[in-house]
Order: structure tokens, then sequence, then C-alpha cells
């Protein structure tokens, strides 16, 4: 009932051309792709940022730099987008989000990586995602963060999520997966643009399946981050739907 409210407003806007939306991303965003790829200066500031936003909760995860500049040169393989937030002096790397269109038979691959997933839990995901992926390609959303003082607002998540979804829809495809944990921002978020959490789950860690990513694509390229905020917060309210 959630998406289809989002769903159904979305109907009134346009898609439009990979990078080309009229809400223009903001200047303290930038975009990198196979044909404009980031610097390594731009790889290790987003290395320290990971290892800053994954080491609270709910990841309370452990990664040194390298771990995570070798974790992104697997990832970003093209086509990919990687978006950078500009922080401050502190932080210059204020939020990040990277993925790729990928084979449908890569998926697996990379959440059993990402994810830790070992054994019958492999293959107990293998075979649900046969089920549900309809096309050859979809968007692989690897990761996704803003560090505390950055958070706030749909605007940050609006700008970081937006190149991977036209990215996608740009080749012709429309579905993505992810994986996130149940308590994460993300979780809750994310029903929102039509993600649904896959069974089985995996303890605390959620697989995520959206079948047409371009309704809430229409709406990132088309409406501003506030309009956005307050339909949820409307739509949340009418429906009951609490934050966790």
């Amino acid at each position: 009932m959630v998406y289809s409210l989002i769903r159904l407003w979305s109907i009134l806007y346009p898609l439009h051309e990979d990078g080309k939306s009229p809400v223009k991303s903001p200047a303290n965003f930038q975009v990198f792709r196979e044909d404009d790829p980031p610097s390594e200066g731009v790889k290790k500031a987003v290395a320290r940022a990971y290892v800053e936003a994954f080491s609270g909760p709910p990841w309370f995860e452990r990664w040194d730099e390298q771990e995570v500049l070798a974790k992104m040169e697997v990832d970003l393989k093209p086509p990919f987008r990687l978006v950078v937030m500009e922080g401050n002096e502190e932080y210059p790397v204020g939020g990040f989000c990277w993925g790729a269109v990928i084979d449908k038979e890569e998926v697996v691959r990379r959440i059993v990586l990402s994810a830790g997933l070992k054994g019958t839990e492999e293959e107990e995901l293998e075979r649900v995602l046969e089920r549900r992926i309809e096309g050859k390609e979809v968007f692989f959303l690897d990761e996704i963060a803003i560090l505390p003082p950055f958070r706030g607002g749909i605007t940050p998540i609006q700008f970081l999520i937006r190149p991977l979804l036209e990215a996608c829809v740009s080749r012709g495809h429309k579905e993505g997966v992810s994986w996130t944990h149940r308590s994460s921002t993300i979780a809750y978020i994310s029903r929102y643009a039509g993600f649904r959490p896959l069974e089985p789950t995996f303890d605390d860690k959620l697989v995520i399946y959206c079948g047409d990513c371009r309704p809430i694509l229409r709406l990132l390229q088309n409406v501003d981050g506030e309009r956005i905020a307050a339909l949820i917060k409307g739509v949340s309210k009418a429906l009951g739907v609490k934050r966790r």
C-alpha cells in the first residue's frame, strides 16, 4: 500500500535521460562512472569515510582503509556509479554510494561476499533470486552511507542513489537488488522506493528486491527532496507506519 501511493504520484512525471534530470544534483555531489573514474585521492577519502560510517550502529564492523580500497576495486566494474557527497574539514566525504548494473548471475556472489553468507545460506539465496529476478541484468546497490553529521532529510539519499537508478534504466532494465541490516535506515526508507525484503532472511540481514525502479526514479528526477519527504511523512501517518 505504501509503495502503491508513491507509484500513483509518480505517474505525473516523465523519465529523463541519464544525467539530465530537471532537479539538478547539488554542487557538493560528484558522480563518477566508467568513462570518468575517481582518482586515487577520491577513493582513499571514500575509504576513510567507509571505515567511519560502518564502525557504528547497526553495523559495528571493523575495516581498514586498504580492505575498503580492495573492495572498491572488485565492486566498481563497468558500468558502475560512485557518488560522493562532500563533507567538511573534519570529514571530507560526508556520504557515498556505489553500485553497478550487473548480470543476474553475479548478484548472489556479491551478496555472499559483502554480507558474509555461508554454506546453505548461499544455496537458499540462489534459489530465491532465480525465481524472483526476471531480466538479464539488474542494478546492485553495493554500499550507501551518510556520516552522522550530514544525516537528515531525503536530499542526501536522493542524490546519492539517483545516478545508479539512471544507469540501470538507461540500459533498458528496471530491477534492483541490495541487502541491509533489519534495523538500518535503508531498511525503513527502501520500502518507499519499491524494495521488498525477500524470504528467507539471514539473522538480522535482509536481502531486498525492487521489481521496477522507474516510479521512484521519476520522483527523484522531478521532485525536490522536501516534497518527497512530506509525501513519505503523510503516507506513513495515514497508514500508521512507524519508523523503527
